[in-house]
């Protein structure tokens, strides 16, 4: 059983829909069904918790102000097993929340609890396969080499696997939820020390080997950075995303400016190697980007570089 959901039991049709999700994606979940008559209500769900790896907290006005939601959750807080916030009344704010989840990133939609919650078995699972690792190592002393070389290269692997899964769509789309917050905040006159600047080289440094395919999916799931572009410059071929796009037009000439961009360059492997923020690219008449600002930001290996003519 991975998954706990903590929910007031008057919110039965909500956590019907979370648990709906969850079965689609072949998440198991502890059903409240399984209580048995006759034993402990606490024992029961004492074990219960134990046996979860995350918590998924249906936050209505109900559940805040539940002692049973508020133990249930103070135990997964308290054991250090993530929390994940499902705020299911639209009317609740931050100030109404469990004081210890104050502050804490809450979620308003069904798919993006999901997402997350996969997030977070898939790092429970990382760590799981690491410190196996460590135990089948503790045997190298009666192994020969060939049986040492074989249980080297299966641990790399293994390890291996299990950062890719950390490395979840999820990850990426909260990443860059976070920089279209900042960017939109960013004043012009900011300085690289500025704790909004520290945050947003922090971020983009995040991202630095995150492959291609769940950089796009991310920024879909982020729905933030909704439009889409593409440039080479003379250090390669660039990747972009924008939060504003906006079309001009009139007699002479047509223009395309994509604003607040992130834009990145990607390796022969196909992860990101290179990553910036710009404030502003140019598109006259499709015929592709012709023209960048000047980057705000840039982390990585090299720079952007100049637009290739014709």
């Amino acid at each position: 059983m991975a998954v706990f959901i903590s929910h007031s039991f008057e919110n039965k049709a909500e956590f019907d829909n979370i648990a709906d999700a969850l079965e689609t994606d072949g998440i198991q979940y502890w059903k409240p069904e399984s209580l048995k008559a006759g034993a402990s209500l606490a024992e029961q769900l004492r074990s219960a918790i134990t046996e979860a790896e995350v918590c998924i907290f249906v936050a209505t006005r109900h559940s805040v102000s539940s002692n049973w939601c508020g133990a249930e959750i103070g135990a997964f807080w308290g054991a250090g097993k993530p929390v994940v916030i499902y705020v299911a009344e639209a009317s609740l704010d931050d100030a109404q929340m469990p004081k210890q989840f104050q502050g804490h990133l809450f979620e308003r939609r069904i798919s993006r609890v999901v997402t997350s919650v996969k997030a977070h078995l898939a790092a429970s699972q990382a760590s799981q396969e690491r410190r196996q690792v460590v135990t089948e190592t503790a045997l190298v002393s009666a192994m020969s080499r060939s049986e040492l070389d074989s249980l080297v290269g299966d641990a790399v692997q293994r390890i291996q696997e299990a950062v890719e899964r950390v490395q979840d769509v999820s990850f990426v789309a909260t990443t860059l939820s976070k920089l279209a917050k900042v960017f939109l905040n960013l004043k012009p006159s900011s300085q690289a020390n500025d704790p909004e600047s520290r945050e947003i080289r922090e971020s983009l440094s995040s991202l630095i080997g995150v492959s291609d395919v769940r950089m796009l999916q991310g920024a879909k799931n982020s729905g933030t950075w909704s439009h889409s572009f593409s440039f080479s410059t003379d250090t390669g071929d660039w990747s972009g995303l924008a939060l504003r796009y906006e079309p001009h037009e009139n007699d002479r000439a047509r223009v395309w400016f994509y604003k607040e961009c992130i834009v990145w360059r990607a390796s022969s492997a196909q992860r990101i190697e290179t990553i910036a923020l710009l404030s502003v690219t140019t598109d006259h008449d499709h015929r592709g980007i012709v023209s960048l600002s000047v980057p705000l930001l840039v982390v990585g290996r090299g720079g952007i570089g100049a637009i290739k003519s014709g």
